[in-house]
């Protein structure tokens, strides 16, 4: 009988990706489904309601228990940060798949 493993090594890759593609592509469903969500944020970490919030926040006004990560300076430029590594990686992925395969 002839070796065949290679078949099982094609076909483990090939399911592999199917997943894969199928996760990527609700993900990337989520990222355009909310795009004007995290452009808002975007507008909010330089508005003046975030300065009149992180006013309020110093001076004890905002209520107990409120979460406050998007007053945070470095939670909202991180989570631009990585979306930016992020876009910036997908395309390179994309490049590299139209120049190589």
């Amino acid at each position: 009988m002839e070796d065949y493993r290679h078949i099982v090594e094609q076909e483990k890759t090939l399911n592999a990706y199917e997943v894969k593609l199928k996760e990527l592509s609700q993900l990337l469903d989520f990222f355009e489904e909310n795009r004007p969500g995290f452009q808002a944020l975007m507008d909010y970490y330089t508005s003046e309601q975030r300065m009149h919030d992180l006013e309020d926040d110093h001076s004890g006004r905002l209520p107990e228990g409120l979460h406050r990560g998007v007053l945070s300076e470095d939670l909202i430029y991180n989570c631009y940060s990585d979306y930016r590594e992020q876009s910036i990686r997908m395309l390179e992925i994309a490049t590299h798949f139209f120049k190589e395969v």
